[in-house]
């Protein structure tokens, strides 16, 4: 990553399955550096777990994604 403004994002995803069925729990923090910024998501949707994630890393700079330094 390059000096400067950059934002630096996380996001955890947990899976297990609970009577049958696959549950998701998403803990997402657009940028660590502020706490506030905290999402949890619990889905037993896999897909709309999965596009939870998507959304979250279209959120993320082309330069935070490619940048290597």
């Amino acid at each position: 990553m390059t000096g400067g403004s950059e934002r630096v994002g996380v996001c955890t995803l947990r899976a297990w399955r609970y009577g049958g069925k696959t549950v998701v729990r998403l803990q997402i923090r657009d940028d660590v550096e502020a706490l506030g910024s905290e999402r949890v998501i619990l889905a037993t949707d896999v897909e709309a777990a999965l596009e939870e994630v998507r959304l979250f890393l279209e959120g993320l700079s082309v330069d935070d994604a490619t940048s290597t330094s």
